[in-house]
């Protein structure tokens, strides 16, 4: 009867050593890692005033903190010193990081810290600074929002345009992990932030390896989402001229499929890309333009097509010829299909992935107008 309250008592008063409070823990929202000489880096981040935490207001209340050191692992020992707590990264929404140590140094030292030492939330944000990571995270002039909060909601607003794409921290070290796929990630600045009307630069960074090697802008980034099978909506806008009428056509982008299938012929690689899009007719300038008749329709139809196919072919020339990046996976789908061909192939693929040819099919379904079945006169 003594071993059976022995082990009931064990149970019951059993817990984790290392427990803490939610409250008692500052939480970092953000975080921001500069390169500012040689040999020292600058970690800033917005941590969230528990302590003000208050059910009785909305507002969410943080503080800029930063601190200096040789590595990136010892500004955060730093906070623990001065603050005498220890950091909650678990929260952690962005990581901004200094373009300077993309293109420098690479971003996989940073992430692996992050990722593995003190466990930060896989699900936040990586995000490449054009300027200054640390400035975004200068002044908070966002009405009382956490600008990580601002910074997220904004990345995931824009989204819906198919000219940024955000990605995710475990999506970025996966990715980074493979060897038959390369990186892209999206470019902020602080005036992104900071204006009375903010315009995203719609920027994106373009990896090889571990390491920033150029940028991708506006239409590039959205051919990329659409090719990696990303594209959320967004318009597109045509200058259509049938006959003697001439109008802008705004086209609101429903969905969008992409398959490539990688094929093996004689030694070489083809890459089959079919795209199928469907797009509504949402605004016509000139109510002239009769876009109800099947021959108008037709024309519009195939201009949007060829449209499409112009700007993933303008893209793919540049990954390829220009950047030599497989940004869209191609020896992903080698190794999979042919997995003794990707063998043979994995040590020399930056020398085939750019003479890889490609084959690009794109098939538009116009759905018509998005409110009327007829014109409006």
């Amino acid at each position: 009867m003594s071993a059976f309250l022995i082990i009931i008592n064990l149970i019951v008063m059993t817990g984790c050593w290392g427990y803490k409070e939610i409250n008692e823990l500052p939480i970092v929202l953000g975080a921001a890692i500069d390169k500012i000489s040689k040999d020292e880096y600058l970690l800033t981040i917005e941590v969230l005033r528990t302590s003000e935490i208050s059910g009785q207001t909305a507002e969410t209340k943080t503080t800029i903190l930063q601190m200096t050191g040789k590595t990136v692992f010892e500004p955060v020992r730093k906070f623990i010193v001065k603050n005498g707590r220890f950091l909650y990264w678990a929260n952690m929404k962005v990581l901004i990081i200094d373009k300077k140590i993309a293109e420098d140094e690479g971003i996989i030292s940073v992430l692996d810290f992050l990722y593995r030492d003190i466990e930060a939330r896989s699900e936040g944000r990586v995000i490449i600074a054009e300027d200054k990571a640390a400035d975004i995270f200068k002044e908070n002039k966002t009405k009382g929002e956490a600008i990580s909060m601002h910074i997220l909601e904004t990345m995931d607003n824009v989204k819906r345009l198919s000219k940024i794409y955000p990605v995710k921290m475990y999506e970025v070290i996966d990715t980074v992990a493979l060897k038959g796929k390369n990186l892209v990630l999206p470019i902020l600045s602080s005036k992104d932030i900071y204006t009375e009307t903010p315009n995203l630069s719609l920027k994106s960074a373009v990896f090889k390896k571990n390491k920033m090697i150029g940028t991708i802008i506006d239409e590039e980034v959205r051919s990329y989402r659409l090719l990696i099978n990303e594209e959320d909506g967004g318009l597109r806008i045509e200058n259509v001229v049938f006959g003697d009428e001439n109008s802008k056509v705004t086209y609101e982008i429903e969905g969008s499929k992409t398959k490539i299938e990688p094929l093996y012929k004689d030694g070489k690689f083809i890459m089959e890309i079919d795209i199928t899009t469907d797009a509504i007719i949402a605004e016509v300038m000139n109510y002239k333009l009769d876009f109800m008749r099947k021959d108008v329709q037709e024309y519009m139809k195939e201009q949007l097509e060829n449209t499409i196919k112009d700007n993933c072919t303008e893209f793919l020339s540049k990954i390829q010829k220009d950047f030599d990046s497989d940004v869209l996976g191609f020896g992903e789908l080698v190794k999979n299909k042919y997995p003794k061909v990707w063998k043979e192939s994995e040590s020399n693929w930056d020398n085939i992935f750019p003479n890889i040819t490609t084959i690009i099919n794109v098939k538009v379904n116009l759905k018509g107008s998005a409110l009327y079945s007829k014109i409006i006169e």
